[in-house]
């Protein structure tokens, strides 16, 4: 079970390089370099994902844990501060959440060094959430994308 997990975060390392290759240079930027060759010395060498140019990154055939990883970058290294901010609010209170309902294991997706130079860079204040019903985040993160893309 542990060893198809591995390698289907493997294949999802593959989907989220080729996104990123599909990203404008200054996105690209902005993802720190040792993540990218971190993502490029994990991922499967035998699978393979084509970015199909011809529709929108929201239209793209990729796995859920592609989806996941590129949250994630996204919401690290992508997104403005004020974004930035509403990011460490949600996964504060998602973290509170299932502390409630018990134990849960958290793995770390970033080297710790990363994830300390962003801890330093931002101070945010612990709020409480309002549940508010609109958009999912997944769906905004796909949408800004998504406007990205469209720029080029």
């Amino acid at each position: 079970m542990i060893q198809e997990k591995k390698l289907m975060y493997c294949k999802a390392l593959v989907e989220l390089n080729e996104i990123i290759k599909h990203m404008s240079l200054e996105l690209q930027n902005k993802i720190p370099q040792e993540i990218k060759q971190e993502f490029i010395k994990n991922m499967d060498k035998e699978y393979h994902f084509t970015y199909d140019k011809t529709v929108s990154l929201e239209e793209q055939k990729i796995m859920p844990e592609t989806q996941g990883l590129l949250s994630a970058i996204y919401s690290n290294y992508l997104c403005s501060e004020e974004e930035k901010k509403k990011w460490k609010e949600y996964d504060n209170f998602y973290k509170q959440e299932q502390n409630k309902q018990g134990n849960i294991e958290v793995k770390e997706m970033f080297p710790k060094n990363m994830q300390e130079k962003n801890a330093n860079k931002v101070q945010t204040q612990t709020k409480q959430l309002a549940i508010v019903k609109e958009k999912n985040i997944f769906r905004k993160i796909l949408d800004k994308l998504k406007s990205w893309f469209l720029k080029k």
